[in-house]
């Protein structure tokens, strides 16, 4: 009796073994596939982008450490798709129309920073990033791409 329960535990744990590998080589498999998906759908779609300037520079206070009064100059345009010629120009229209609450809302984005965040090594692109989501989000649109700075100061 005690070697049938022997063989009957060595049976089970090949076979929980063998359910373990196989389960494994289909879920990397399946990942695997996914990866190669995704990257030729992105290589399918190529963006082309115009650049769009948002104005004059914008002089904005920005918070500091201590009592310093600390001020940021910058001056942007924008990397647009361009792709899709009939949405590039809807939001180019959509851009002039609301240009003073583009403008408000790179004032308000600029002036949340602190002197020590525009000073860092990263600053311009971490600043970047928040510009195009802001920017896409008031626009109600996916197609702005990339901040140029055209005039960048912190003092």
């Amino acid at each position: 009796m005690e070697s049938k329960f022997k063989v009957f535990v060595i049976v089970a744990i090949v076979v929980l073994a063998l359910a373990i590998a196989a389960s494994t080589f289909f879920v990397l498999r399946a990942l695997n596939s996914s990866q190669i998906n995704v990257v030729s759908t992105s290589a399918d779609y190529e963006t082309k982008l115009s650049t769009v300037s948002l104005g004059d520079a914008i002089l904005t206070n920005i918070t500091s450490e201590g009592n310093a009064q600390r001020f940021a100059k910058v001056q942007i345009s924008i990397g647009v798709d361009s792709t899709d010629q009939k949405a590039y120009e809807a939001l180019i229209a959509e851009i002039e129309v609301k240009s003073a609450s583009i403008r408000s809302e790179l004032i308000t984005t600029i002036g949340e920073q602190t002197y020590s965040m525009l000073s860092a090594e990263n600053a311009k692109a971490k600043l970047a990033d928040q510009i195009i989501i802001r920017l896409n989000t008031l626009l109600d649109t996916d197609l702005i791409y990339e901040v140029y700075y055209q005039d960048f100061f912190v003092q």
